[in-house]
C-alpha cells in the first residue's frame, strides 16, 4: 500500500513513483487521493469514518468539524503523535482529532499520571 510502490519495466526507477498523498488503482492504472480513517475518541467515535485525504491540514480539521460537529484543533496518529504537516500522512493511516485540552490529557495518561 506504499504510495511509492510500482512495478513494470521501462522509464527508469522513478517512472512509476506517485505523489506522496496518492495511491494507484491496480486495475485501471489511475491515481487516486489517499484514503484515511478519522475518528474522535473523546467525542464518542472510536471506529471512525473513511475519508479522502485533502490537500491541507486545515481542510482535514474542517472535515473533522463537519463529520463530528465539534471543532478539532489537532490531528494525531493513532499512537498519539501530533501531525503538523499533511505530507506525513499516508494512505491507510488512522488519524484522531483532538482539542488542545484533549492532547494534554492524553499526554498525562501516557506518562502514567
Amino acid at each position: 500500500m506504499s504510495a511509492a510502490s510500482g512495478g513494470g519495466s521501462g522509464g527508469g526507477p522513478n517512472a512509476l513513483l506517485l505523489s506522496i498523498n496518492q495511491t494507484k488503482c491496480a486495475e485501471l492504472g489511475k491515481d487516486y487521493p489517499a484514503r484515511v480513517t478519522v475518528s474522535w475518541p473523546e467525542k464518542g467515535d472510536d471506529k471512525g469514518k473513511l475519508v479522502l485525504l485533502p490537500q491541507s491540514l486545515q481542510e482535514l480539521l474542517e472535515i473533522g468539524a463537519k463529520r463530528f460537529g465539534f471543532s478539532p484543533t489537532k490531528v494525531l496518529t493513532k499512537d498519539g503523535a501530533e501531525i503538523d504537516n499533511i505530507q506525513v500522512i499516508r494512505d491507510g493511516d488512522h488519524l484522531k482529532f483532538a482539542s488542545d485540552g484533549e492532547l494534554e490529557e492524553y499526554d498525562l495518561q501516557d506518562d502514567g499520571l
